[in-house]
């Protein structure tokens, strides 16, 4: 469950609980909130910008290691969340934040199934694709890892090493070595 807490006129603090806080509870975190007040509501109207549901701040590791510390039990994440003016333009990292059109009991659940591992045969072009921006060197790099020497030189791969970082393949001559910069 969700529990939320206001401060001042557009912070909301949502804690996800195994449990009903009991008033005990709710006056720590009212405290570790700096006088955030508690909201009855299981939901909250408005526009919000706050963390992808997908991945939880450090800051939420912090304050609920914070909570542990304070004898609080059952509370595994809690999350800031601002409001955006009524009328204005949110402006946010879409890569750390999203924008909420309203929070509510469901706000830290994720429906989405992970996507299927995709191979990457080019990765130039899948960088260019996906519009990862990613410099050539960066490239090269990434497309030499993981491949057996054989195979990077064009050749079945026979021996089925996966060359790593210090290039320790047992089959790879010193000339492989030197062409791939290891």
């Amino acid at each position: 469950m969700v529990q939320f807490f206001k401060k001042g006129s557009s912070t909301v603090f949502a804690v996800e609980t195994d449990h009903r806080l009991d008033q005990s509870e709710i006056e720590k975190l009212v405290w570790a909130f700096s006088d955030a007040k508690p909201l009855s509501a299981t939901s909250v109207k408005g526009r919000f910008i706050g963390p992808r549901r997908e991945m939880i701040t450090p800051w939420s590791t912090n304050a609920v290691e914070i909570t542990q510390n304070m004898g609080l039990k059952g509370i595994s994440r809690i999350e800031v969340f601002e409001r955006v003016p009524e009328g204005s333009e949110p402006v946010y990292d879409r890569m750390l934040s999203r924008l909420y059109d309203g929070l509510n009991s469901r706000v830290f659940h994720i429906d989405r199934k992970p996507e299927p591992i995709v191979k990457i045969a080019d990765i130039h072009e899948y960088n260019k694709s996906e519009g990862l921006a990613l410099s050539p060197e960066e490239e090269e790099y990434l497309d030499g890892l993981g491949l057996p020497c054989s195979a990077r030189n064009g050749e079945q791969a026979s021996h089925g090493w996966q060359c790593d970082v210090h290039h320790r393949c047992p089959q790879c001559s010193g000339k492989d070595r030197q062409k791939h910069g290891r």
